[in-house]
């Protein structure tokens, strides 16, 4: 076998496809995964869904919150919040599949202020990506978390901040 033959051969379309790398699918911008074009394209906008249970506001996070829409999130917490007064605020990040750093401090600074209001504040359900971002920061140390089952029961386990 000859060289030439050798380079007809990597070169003949007729062999299998090769799996595209990181730096093609970089130069080719229509084939991102899933996961790209949310760390990629994320949205500025953040649905928060407010429901009201027992004299609690449990705000339902359904979008990943980054640097780019985190501003976003906290002004539309805090309305949602101030619109609906209650003991107890939980914001509940079960559909919420990212958070990053700049979102942790926000997360941080709106329980500050319902804190300093003599509100409650609880994380619900966060998501795996999201617990373990918490915990590669240590963030864990400074939220309550309350982990809910899944079925009727209604069992609520509830993780307390370090003093």
């Amino acid at each position: 076998m000859t060289l030439f033959t050798i380079v007809r051969w990597v070169e003949n379309p007729m062999t299998e496809p090769r799996r595209a790398s990181r730096a093609d699918r970089r130069k080719s911008p229509d084939v991102l995964t899933p996961e790209e074009d949310r760390r990629t394209n994320p949205s500025l906008e953040v649905r928060i869904h407010p429901e009201v249970r027992d004299e609690e506001v449990q705000l339902v996070v359904c979008d990943p919150i980054t640097a780019d829409n985190c501003f976003h999130a906290k002004k539309t917490m805090m309305a949602l919040v101030a619109r609906h007064p209650g003991p107890v605020v939980v914001i509940d990040l079960a559909k919420s599949s990212y958070i990053d750093t700049t979102a942790l401090a926000i997360l941080f600074d709106v329980k500050k202020q319902i804190t300093q209001q003599g509100r409650s504040f609880f994380l619900q359900d966060p998501s795996r990506s999201v617990l373990r971002m918490m915990n590669l920061t240590r963030m864990n140390r400074f939220f309550s978390i309350r982990f809910t089952a899944n079925d009727e029961s209604g069992i609520i386990r509830t993780t307390e901040p370090e003093a």
